[in-house]
């Protein structure tokens, strides 16, 4: 019953001091949405110089948000993101930005890749735990620009698995 009540008052704590629908600010997007998925294998990998992997994993088809929050489990297995189609006018290569607390051995907070977006396409920018060392707790955002003009901005919080509701993913609950 403790226990209970420690992840109830957790979770509540975590509602109330975090805005659930109101973390993505566009400018150039025709629509943008936001939220946790489960990830998936990519299609393709792009060498990626400005993130700690050197890659950036591609999608054809953007993983449907299991959830639309900005509290995201640290679970290897679990990804989070943003669903985009752009302006015409913000449309073609863009620089999608991750910041998130110290990550790896040198401590790296802020990573970016260069990608293309096509209006009327839907374009996923997300970032997926596959690896322990990228499971750090704390504030993380993701952003895209165009010539220097931000498309959007989007907050999101890295939690303990403990204090979300768990996802289905691959036919296995995530916790």
């Amino acid at each position: 019953m403790l226990d209970r009540m420690k992840f109830l008052m957790t979770c509540g704590c975590l509602i109330a001091a975090s805005p659930l629908w109101a973390n993505i600010v566009t400018f150039g997007a025709e629509s943008a949405d936001f939220g946790v998925y489960c990830a998936v294998d990519p299609d393709v990998e792009v060498p990626a110089e400005g993130t700690i992997s050197g890659v950036v994993n591609l999608v054809t088809e953007p993983p449907v948000f299991q959830r639309r929050t900005n509290l995201i489990p640290a679970q290897i297995g679990v990804g989070f993101g943003v669903h985009l189609m752009v302006s015409p006018d913000y449309q073609g290569q863009i620089v999608v930005q991750t910041t998130h607390p110290p990550m790896g051995p040198e401590g790296i907070t802020r990573e970016n890749w260069v990608t293309e977006v096509t209006e009327g396409r839907m374009a996923l920018h997300g970032f997926s735990f596959e690896y322990d060392y990228e499971m750090v707790r704390g504030d993380w955002s993701i952003s895209a620009s165009v010539d220097g003009r931000l498309i959007y901005h989007a907050d999101f919080v890295v939690v303990d698995p403990a204090t979300v509701p768990p996802l289905a993913c691959t036919g296995q609950m995530l916790s």
